[in-house]
């Protein structure tokens, strides 16, 4: 079978899943993002890395809407190249996927992420087209239960609609790969350790964090808090803890490359993610759990929802409320019992159910339906 796959990027967490996917049938990829063109020669690893594929680059045309896959040069592709399905993610670019469908009477997936909360104000100036397009393709590929109820609550018929399980690089390593990791956590197991994962955003609500973690200062010595990646928050949150006091027991670590995060994974004993607005998915949770780590996430992250359970491998709070996540920081930090319980099944959940062999059965089950 031909598929003709487009993506904006080959993320990291991705290319896995490509390269299965080119190993099954017989794939063209197309990556919309302007970013990897303008940065080309920067982007080498990323191309060395998905070399064996066949996959080709497509310039963005319209300048208002950056990095957001408008990009037409996908036509030529659709009308000249015969392929059994075409599989795209929904973008700007997809109206065109499924003109074209329409007009040849090929079939059409979509990839979807958004839900209600995580819908950009352009795309909302389209949203009736959209729904239409999700309507009309032959099958869908939801990445969240977020993302199903969502299509569900526009009309999309349910029978069409698959969720796909989102698989994190992380879950092809082996725990002998990090072993010499442990060392490094003895060193510092005088400290319990807390860790966030991502951009430096307001969104990302770190500042609530931030404010638990300094309610828990006042009880407890030995704690850390650890604080990985970069952005334009990044100097008030830095102003944050200078203002309560408590700078010396935060680390501001900064952007640290994909490849090396698993050493703070591993060596932390929970990771939070605080976000206050809605997040498509939220991968950091899928990483941090595939190194035992009991997480706890807010109501605004669409992975909690699929990945936790509540009080079987972390827990999901409310949003914006930091008395509660210093509630739950405490809880876990004062039960060693708890927090390896929690940890234990975190690293089971990822490992059995959310890999790439999984993400291959849904692909193929979507495929057998459209073809059925």
């Amino acid at each position: 079978m031909k598929i003709l796959y487009i993506k904006n990027t080959p993320l990291h967490f991705r290319r896995p899943f490509f390269k299965i996917l080119d190993k099954k049938y017989k794939v063209k990829f197309i990556f919309t993002h302007i970013g990897l063109r303008k940065e080309i020669n920067k982007a080498n690893n990323i191309l060395d890395e998905i070399r064996e594929l066949n996959y080709s680059l497509k310039r963005e045309y319209f300048d208002f809407l950056p990095h957001h896959g408008a990009a037409l040069g996908i036509i030529n592709d659709l009308l000249t190249e015969d392929y059994d399905l075409t599989v795209d993610r929904l973008d700007y670019h997809t109206v065109f996927s499924y003109i074209i469908s329409k007009l040849t009477d090929s079939p059409l997936i979509i990839t979807f992420g958004d839900w209600e909360e995580t819908i950009s104000s352009l795309k909302m100036k389209m949203i009736q087209v959209y729904r239409q397009v999700l309507k009309e393709s032959d099958a869908i590929l939801a990445i969240s239960k977020k993302a199903y109820n969502y299509l569900i609550s526009v009309g999309v018929k349910k029978e069409k609609i698959f969720i796909m399980p989102q698989a994190s690089d992380f879950t092809l390593l082996e725990d002998e790969d990090f072993s010499y990791q442990e060392k490094e956590k003895e060193k510092s197991n005088n400290y319990k350790k807390i860790l966030y994962v991502g951009r430096l955003l307001k969104r990302k609500g770190v500042h609530y964090l931030i404010q638990a973690f300094s309610k828990l200062t006042k009880e407890m010595e030995k704690i850390k808090l650890i604080i990985v990646g970069n952005g334009k928050f990044e100097e008030k949150l830095i102003s944050l803890t200078e203002k309560i006091g408590i700078e010396n027991k935060v680390t501001f670590k900064g952007y640290i490359k994909h490849e090396k995060l698993p050493i703070y994974y591993q060596m932390s004993d929970i990771f939070v993610f605080p976000a206050i607005k809605g997040e498509p998915w939220g991968f950091t949770i899928n990483e941090s759990m595939n190194f035992g780590t009991p997480v706890i996430s807010t109501d605004a992250v669409a992975s909690a929802h699929d990945l936790i359970e509540n009080g079987e491998n972390g827990y999901i709070i409310q949003r914006k409320n930091s008395d509660l996540l210093y509630n739950f920081l405490k809880k876990l930090l004062l039960n060693n019992k708890l927090r390896k319980k929690l940890g234990k099944n975190s690293k089971e959940t990822v490992k059995n159910n959310y890999n790439y062999e999984e993400m291959l059965n849904v692909f193929d089950t979507a495929i057998k339906y459209v073809f059925e």
